[in-house]
């Protein structure tokens, strides 16, 4: 299983640093650089977004949480991934060990995948 992290504190699906989706999609055709990559999945955390962000929660390790410390709970989405040019990207999937999502502070709006390798 991928371990993802993310410093998109203000996205919807962020719970320290955790991501509470139950999958991510890692868009951008021709990418060639991180700055190229983007999580489609990222919402800033607002009411309205809280209350659609449950369609696309993880349940499972939501639940894991009650009873479990923070450093036990995984809660890694799947990750699909459109980079094709990626070397992490197999089929459309991320099998990289680890991924970061960061948030581009010189873009609005905008996550990044920062383990993307061509």
């Amino acid at each position: 299983m991928t371990n993802l992290n993310c410093t998109a504190m203000n996205c919807v699906h962020n719970q320290f640093g955790m991501c509470k989706a139950g999958y991510i999609l890692i868009e951008s055709q021709e990418s060639q650089t991180t700055s190229q990559t983007y999580c489609v999945n990222y919402r800033e955390s607002t009411d309205e977004n809280e209350a659609k962000a449950i369609e696309n929660t993880n349940y499972i390790s939501g639940l894991s949480e009650a009873f479990y410390s923070m450093d036990e709970v995984r809660m890694n989405p799947e990750i699909n991934c459109h980079a094709q040019n990626c070397s992490y990207n197999l089929y459309g999937s991320c099998h990289a060990r680890n991924v970061s999502i960061i948030l581009d502070s010189n873009e609005a709006f905008k996550a990044k995948c920062e383990t993307f390798i061509k």
